[in-house]
């Protein structure tokens, strides 16, 4: 359901297997979770929210993202365009909870939405991994493995896909886990000191959302220029592994053989 185009995704049944996992916890408050659409891209939105305000709020970056597509140069606005047109249900999937009071004083929308940004980060970098485990799953098959020697020139070929692959994904796990164990992590464990300290109901969420806010700038998605660096990079990894798999599936049968120098030049 998740490889579907983000319009033709079921909300319903998304929201029922996140039903069934949560029922196998101890989730309380699982109710409260909902499953939500964005209608653009994570690095689209973001460019758009500090292209106008300089940083990422809450509610003033949601007002101003109409007029920031206005503000963006015209090949960040084509760029975007490409984007929204493949937006793909698990880029677009974010999580809301419905906060209630008393609740609802400490954790407003603001909060909310930081959190969603956090986890739509998370989930795409998880994507990007699996697309390329999944091509080196697919590397071990025949198609990968069965000497062609009469084409010395894409035996080479393969290898330094495989070569490529590997250095991907390892670039990848390392993102994932400075992002988990260096940034989330740790500032978690600081809110966890900071929040012993409070002495008032105003300073906790000033404190909840200076956590949030490091918690983003170390994941590198307030710079407008690490956050365009990164949307090609991720999107140059997917189209790899998804391009080379096709190649090499169709170029491998012998009937098409006689296209492998346009493959490998």
């Amino acid at each position: 359901e998740l490889k579907k185009p983000a319009k033709s995704a079921s909300v319903v049944k998304l929201q029922s297997l996140l039903d069934l996992s949560l029922s196998s916890e101890d989730a309380s408050f699982r109710e409260d979770v909902k499953v939500t659409m964005a209608s653009t891209g994570l690095y689209e939105w973001l460019l758009k929210v500090i292209n106008v305000s300089g940083t990422i709020g809450g509610e003033e970056g949601e007002g101003n993202h109409d007029a920031a597509v206005h503000e963006e140069p015209k090949k960040d606005r084509d760029e975007d365009k490409d984007d929204k047109k493949a937006l793909l249900a698990i880029d677009a999937l974010a999580l809301d909870y419905t906060v209630k009071f008393p609740l609802s004083l400490v954790i407003s929308r603001k909060t909310i939405l930081r959190y969603q940004l956090l986890f739509r980060f998370l989930l795409h970098l998880k994507h990007v991994e699996q697309s390329l485990a999944s091509m080196w799953i697919e590397q071990k098959t025949a198609p990968w493995r069965r000497p062609v020697p009469n084409h010395p020139e894409f035996e080479k070929w393969r290898l330094r896909v495989t070569l490529l692959r590997t250095r991907m994904l390892s670039f990848i796990q390392q993102i994932l886990a400075f992002v988990t164990f260096e940034v989330l992590e740790p500032n978690w464990r600081s809110l966890g000191v900071t929040l012993t300290k409070v002495t008032t109901v105003d300073q906790l969420p000033r404190d909840h959302v200076d956590f949030l806010d490091t918690c983003l700038k170390e994941c590198m998605l307030s710079s407008a220029k690490l956050l365009r660096v990164s949307r090609r990079r991720w999107a140059i990894f997917l189209i790899e592994s998804q391009f080379h798999l096709d190649c090499v599936q169709y170029c491998a049968s012998s009937e098409n053989v006689i296209l492998l120098p346009l493959v490998v030049s």
